[in-house]
Order: structure tokens, then C-alpha cells, then sequence
């Protein structure tokens, strides 16, 4: 983002932008959260879903909370948390792992 903004020729120090993005997350404008490689990451799309994340090239895509994966996953999720008596669980976030068709292109066929 912070080189976005040089290429316009808009100076911003590092200080100043994790500043603001940490007021837009307080004020419940971004998420953020951390992705398989622990880099923290937000997101401005704050209504509940999943993210499809390519381990080739990084690519991140929302899934809707009532697409079929997210949705499978959905109906698995009352066995399990059975185990979890006493808790309360205030979030959660889904995150599914592949390769983007792209990627899947540029494989060495076999």
C-alpha cells in the first residue's frame, strides 16, 4: 500500500499507515488477520466469510459463508465442538489452501 501511494506521489511514513489501519480495524471498517505465513493481513470486507488462499502465488479470495466448501466445512463444525464445553467462541475464521487455476497451469504436466 505504502509504495502504492509513492508511485502517486503521496508521501506516507510507515508509523502513520499502520497507525491508521489500526484505527479502520478499531472502528470495525478492516479486518485483520493473519495468513498461512503469519503476515498480517486486512481486509475490508468485514461481513462473515471464508478465504481461499493460493499457496503458489499468494492470492487471496473471499468465499461467501454459503458457498459448498465453506458451507461443508459449516455442517462439520457441531461434532467437533462438542469438545470444546465452557467456552465461548466470539469469532472464526476459515481459511482453504490450494492452487488458483494459474497456478495449476503453470504445473509440469506428468
Amino acid at each position: 500500500m505504502q509504495r502504492s501511494l509513492r508511485r502517486r506521489g503521496q508521501k506516507v511514513s510507515t508509523a502513520t499507515l499502520y497507525q491508521n489501519l489500526k484505527r479502520l480495524t478499531a472502528n470495525g471498517l478492516l479486518v485483520g488477520f493473519a495468513d498461512a505465513d503469519g503476515i498480517v493481513r486486512f481486509d475490508a470486507n468485514t461481513e462473515p466469510h471464508a478465504h481461499l488462499v493460493c499457496t503458489g502465488c499468494g492470492r487471496i479470495l473471499d468465499v461467501a459463508p454459503d458457498s459448498v466448501p465453506a458451507a461443508r466445512v459449516a455442517a462439520a463444525l457441531p461434532k467437533s465442538a462438542r469438545r470444546f464445553r465452557g467456552w465461548t467462541v466470539r469469532s472464526a475464521r476459515l481459511e482453504l489452501c490450494g492452487l488458483c487455476p494459474d497456478c495449476r497451469r503453470r504445473l509440469p504436466t506428468a
